[in-house]
């Protein structure tokens, strides 16, 4: 646990082999041929343990992030798990010196995200034990229950913008969340997620909650359009729609769930979790031009 784990990086930029955007790309020339020179020396650096609880009582299977501060693209991911006979137990190991934060979540979406802010002092050559941090239990959708284009969450018709409040889907397998309007053959509209929340006075969005959009018609319904990572915000995990210009008046419905569910009910969800989805009319001109 102790040892350091690198990436190979000997060349601009450079990042010490703590970041995998730097790592230093090895080609071979064709198959079988041979490389030298990829020498790295790993040192010593430090680890950390805890547990993770609700009331006490160990959780296993809990996500647990151990992240630099004043550089969070640096951080160890794991997992709780029994260890030593004890439930809701995590180990971080391969810890640069220096402070660190906490950030857990519930993978099923039970709990709610955990931000301990630390400072976690973590030396070489030992691990850092830093106890028990309590969880609690998930708090209720506002929206629910919001399952079809026949039970939804009611979208004011022709406003310029809304947005979700407290919107969540969990649990994970089984939920999914349907907002539905009155749209007018013309319009055109743009929806997206964010899963952004505030971690250490900082917005960020999560790093394991992975949305996925859809648009529907609701009278049949029929599925109009479908995305999972924002093609405007490359590498991110947020959904983005353009829904294109409706062609009939009628009920349309932004369905929202996460990857793996490509049939919208729940069902094959890699993630869970609390988002928001935004829902923004494209303004038309009278001169047939967006307006701002």
């Amino acid at each position: 646990c102790l040892v350091a784990r690198r990436w190979f990086d000997a060349a601009a930029p450079f990042a010490n082999g703590t970041l995998q955007d730097s790592a230093d790309v090895i080609t071979l020339a064709s198959a079988g041929s041979v490389v030298t020179g990829i020498n790295m020396s790993l040192p010593t650096v430090g680890g950390m343990d805890g547990r993770i609880t609700q009331g006490g009582v160990g959780l296993n299977g809990m996500l647990v992030r151990v992240e630099r501060i004043g550089d969070p693209r640096v951080f160890v991911d794991t997992q709780t798990f029994t260890f030593g006979g004890v439930a809701g137990s995590f180990l971080a190991c391969s810890l640069d010196a220096g402070p660190y934060r906490i950030w857990t979540h519930s993978v099923s979406g039970q709990h709610e995200d955990l931000v301990v802010a630390g400072p976690f002092l973590v030396a070489a050559g030992s691990r850092l034990a830093v106890g028990s941090f309590n969880v609690v239990t998930m708090g209720a959708d506002p929206n629910e229950p919001n399952p079809s284009t026949t039970t939804f969450t009611t979208v004011p018709s022709f406003v310029d913008a809304w947005t979700s409040t407290n919107a969540i889907i969990a649990p994970r397998g089984n939920d999914v969340d349907f907002y539905c309007l009155n749209a007018l053959a013309g319009d055109r509209y743009q929806v997206t997620t964010s899963t952004t929340s505030v971690v250490a006075g900082e917005p960020r969005s999560s790093p394991w909650v992975d949305p996925l959009l859809g648009w529907y018609s609701a009278s049949p319904q029929q599925q109009l359009a479908v995305n999972d990572d924002d093609p405007v915000v490359p590498g991110s995990l947020e959904s983005r729609i353009d829904t294109g210009v409706v062609a009939a008046d009628g009920r349309y419905c932004v369905a929202a769930t996460t990857f793996g569910d490509s049939v919208f009910n729940g069902s094959g969800q890699t993630s869970a979790g609390r988002y928001s989805v935004r829902i923004a009319r494209d303004l038309m001109l009278a001169d047939g031009f967006e307006g701002p």
